[in-house]
């Protein structure tokens, strides 16, 4: 049995994602861990006697409280899985990096908006955003609107770098736990609009090393990445989109400000699956294939 860690701040943003949590967790014979960050109150020195070890017992009161409120909710509506709250004081972010480092968790699920300021708040959350800069493992989003449905198709966005191969191999075993089509999409832009080696022998070797039946390729073409990706999702009905990031930093590219309502539109409707690697020198074949492409 895996282990999934999911933090809360008791926003109706975060308590989502852990309801999208225990379904998933549920379908996956998985446990969860509860995972909540508070700030202890420090000493007022205007005050002549704070008493500072009471505030800060009713800092973790309050806290507890909540958790077992939700906790409880959760665990009548999903009685098969096993929940664990963990509280810790501090910085939430470095907190959980720390924990699932410590623990070795494999998945972390969290929701795209909580506490925190400025344009990574809008896109993820300051918690989030953080998460996937600086995790080891695979962090997976889960947008505000969205509820859980299971997952028959997965899509993977590669720029055919050679570690693509290494980020399929570690997916294909949740397309096969869902029996999910499993679909590799490359955004072609206009510069590259005249190119007849896209997909070098990544396909034929992928596809015999893998060997897994619902394994498809695709090249779809767009003005820009970030809107072929959405208009494939949308298009292919994709519930699980996975991307790969590299040095566990989030692609500047897609920090930029020009991008922001199209990421924002296009992770409100569909969770994200991010996956890290190390960076590795960008290789790519130049065999020609013939794949198939998806409607523009």
């Amino acid at each position: 049995m895996s282990t999934i860690l999911v933090p809360v701040d008791f926003s109706t943003h975060s308590n989502n994602a852990l309801k999208y949590a225990c379904a998933y967790a549920e379908e996956t014979h998985s446990s969860l861990i509860v995972f909540h960050s508070y700030v202890e109150p420090v000493a007022d020195l205007s005050f002549p006697f704070p008493d500072i070890g009471h505030l800060k017992k009713e800092a973790f009161t309050q806290a507890d409280k909540k958790m077992k409120k939700l906790v409880t909710s959760m665990a009548a509506r999903f009685p098969r899985v096993k929940i664990t709250p963990v509280f810790k004081t501090g910085d939430a972010g470095r907190n959980i990096v720390d924990y699932a480092g410590q623990k070795r968790i494999k998945l972390v699920i969290a929701g795209t908006t909580g506490h925190g300021n400025g344009l990574e708040r809008f896109l993820f959350g300051s918690t989030t955003a953080y998460l996937i800069k600086h995790l080891d493992c695979r962090i997976m989003t889960i947008p505000p609107t969205v509820r859980y449905k299971r997952i028959a198709k997965m899509a993977l966005a590669t720029d055919l770098r050679d570690d693509n191969l290494s980020s399929m191999k570690e997916l294909i075993p949740m397309a096969k736990m869902f029996n999910a089509q499993m679909m590799v999409v490359y955004v072609q832009e206009p510069a590259d609009f005249e190119r007849t080696d896209s997909y070098p022998d990544l396909v034929a070797h992928t596809k015999k090393m893998l060997r897994y039946p619902k394994l498809s390729f695709f090249i779809h073409r767009s003005q820009e990445v970030i809107h072929g990706l959405e208009t494939f999702v949308a298009k292919q009905k994709v519930n699980m989109l996975c991307i790969v990031t590299r040095k566990r930093k989030f692609p500047s590219s897609l920090l930029s400000r020009s991008l922001a309502n199209e990421l924002s539109i296009a992770f409100q409707k569909t969770p994200l699956l991010v996956l890290h690697v190390h960076e590795r020198e960008n290789k790519t074949t130049a065999t020609k294939v013939r794949v198939r492409k998806s409607t523009r």
